[in-house]
């Protein structure tokens, strides 16, 4: 049975698959998740689930001689993908800002996730910038959450999908502890998932490391 989580909480250092279904009783989303690719080999009971803010409805689909098993899969393709890693520093949350805001020398903290990048105004909501990942075309993306020695979050799109990645800095005693998190959806993320996912995974917790480190030593 898969059980509730907290989307704020996935395990650290882990991929996961997360989906939301309809409770046609009180209106509100619940978020699941499942280790297993093969999911939906046991379908949910619910008559209702969402790709991309759209309900598609089985008993609608049935109606119209459509498979089951047809709607499911393109339910599949529309589920998130999303993984994160977590490092404690003995940096303070400023000493971590101060790496984030720093944009064209991201790539000293994250040398597999980023040869270049900049942003196009100040380090704040609705500023654009770009990055070039090793071996990847570049990526435009969109500041749309910033608070100074807490967190900020960009978005970049790609035809038919979504990438967010959301950068925490939470105070400890003594120092931080940071996590990045990288999140794909919508209906084509299925198109994109085998190569974001072959370079978060192996820049990601590298880069999370470092900037702990790094941040640390210069503080």
């Amino acid at each position: 049975m898969h059980r509730p989580i907290d989307p704020d909480r996935p395990e650290p250092g882990t991929e996961w698959t997360a989906w939301t279904r309809a409770d046609t009783t009180t209106g509100r989303d619940h978020r699941f998740k499942s280790g297993r690719p093969d999911f939906l080999e046991k379908p949910l009971a619910e008559p209702a689930f969402h790709v991309e803010g759209q309900s598609l409805f089985r008993a609608e689909a049935a109606a119209e001689g459509q498979p089951r098993r047809s709607a499911e899969r393109l339910y599949a393709r529309a589920v998130a993908w999303r993984f994160e890693h977590s490092a404690e520093s003995a940096a303070d949350p400023h000493a971590v800002w101060h790496r984030y805001v720093d944009v064209e020398h991201w790539c000293e903290w994250s040398r597999h996730g980023v040869e270049r990048s900049h942003i196009d105004g100040p380090f704040e909501v609705g500023t654009k910038g770009e990055s070039k990942p090793p071996g990847s075309p570049r990526l435009k993306f969109e500041l749309v959450a910033v608070e100074p020695d807490a967190l900020f979050v960009s978005e970049a799109s790609l035809p038919g999908a979504h990438l967010r990645f959301e950068h925490l800095i939470e105070p400890r005693e003594p120092g931080s502890r940071i996590t990045h998190r990288v999140t794909l959806d919508g209906p084509l993320a299925f198109l994109y998932r085998r190569s974001v996912r072959k370079g978060v995974e192996r820049g990601l917790p590298d880069g999370v490391e470092r900037l702990a480190a790094m941040a640390a030593a210069n503080r």
